[in-house]
């Protein structure tokens, strides 16, 4: 069984009068994954980040959201969510939430989070 590790990075922007969040996605759209090989978990969504952003697993703590099997394929969907401005892009790019059409299995996750930084859970 493959088992694929996607990271939602959500940044929200809390300067404006209702914050507004941007979903980082790579050049063809998508949520940033990986398959999960012989690497740790920790290890996979650091390359991750390092892939596509300069942020470190011990500053932007991914929280487990929800786990899905289709077939012999399983996904593995974290979550984090950081301030406007500070994950470095290196590939990809941030859109904003209003401009996409995700699937339901990602929009439920988006919609159910906290919409302030502030507000995330501590673990």
């Amino acid at each position: 069984m493959k088992i694929k590790v996607s990271v939602l990075v959500l940044e929200i922007d809390e300067n404006t009068n209702v914050p507004q969040f941007n979903i980082l996605l790579t050049d063809e759209n998508a949520i940033p994954s990986k398959i999960l090989t012989t690497r740790s978990l920790e290890q996979t969504i650091q390359e991750i980040y390092s892939e596509f952003t300069h942020l470190k697993t011990s500053y932007a703590n991914p929280i487990l959201s929800d786990f899905r099997t289709e077939g012999l394929e399983a996904e593995v969907l974290y979550i984090t969510t950081i301030p406007y401005g500070i994950a470095g892009v290196k590939k990809g790019t941030f859109v904003p939430h209003s401009n996409l059409g995700l699937k339901h299995f990602y929009e439920r996750h988006i919609i159910e989070r906290p919409r302030s930084v502030s507000q995330q859970p501590s673990y």
